[in-house]
């Protein structure tokens, strides 16, 4: 399972993030997506309110989105040392 964390215009201090990162924690097969970290920056991905993207906002997080799973389907699939 994949969470995403989000980016909204107004501070939320990281309390959004808490309860992903605790899930991921608590359960193997739970990866967080770390959007804000790549988004938060680029208020030109962001439609006029803020919250909703762009075109080129989507394109982006499409993109982002589908190099973090395969990163964790690559890794899960991949060997392990002995």
């Amino acid at each position: 399972m994949f969470l995403v964390t989000i980016t909204v215009p107004r501070p939320l201090g990281g309390a959004e993030q808490r309860p992903l990162n605790a899930c991921a924690c608590a359960h193997d097969k739970v990866h967080v997506i770390r959007w804000w970290s790549k988004s938060h920056a680029h208020s030109e991905w962001f439609a006029d309110d803020g919250y909703h993207l762009n075109a080129e906002g989507r394109a982006v997080d499409v993109r982002f989105v589908d190099r973090q799973v395969d990163g964790v389907v690559a890794a899960l699939r991949a060997p392990t040392a002995r």
